[in-house]
């Protein structure tokens, strides 16, 4: 993965572009830590093969999982 920085301000705003095969989660929780991040927003994601996407269901108390396995 590489990551640049294209804002800085107040709030900072990075792209993150991915290799081919990266864990996604791995990359980004490496370059959270890297950059010392507390919270985060994640305005954009392109471009995958299969992925599972999720949210979280406030009145199960639970993740949503929504395996997606085609190209997106």
């Amino acid at each position: 993965m590489k990551a640049k920085l294209i804002h800085d301000g107040l709030q900072r705003t990075f792209v993150a572009v991915f290799d081919k095969g990266d864990e996604v989660i791995h990359e980004l929780t490496a370059l959270a830590g890297e950059l010392g991040f507390e919270t985060t927003q994640l305005t954009g994601i392109g471009a995958f093969t299969d992925v599972v996407l999720g949210y979280f269901d406030p009145k199960a108390k639970e993740y949503r999982r929504i395996p997606v396995e085609e190209q997106v």
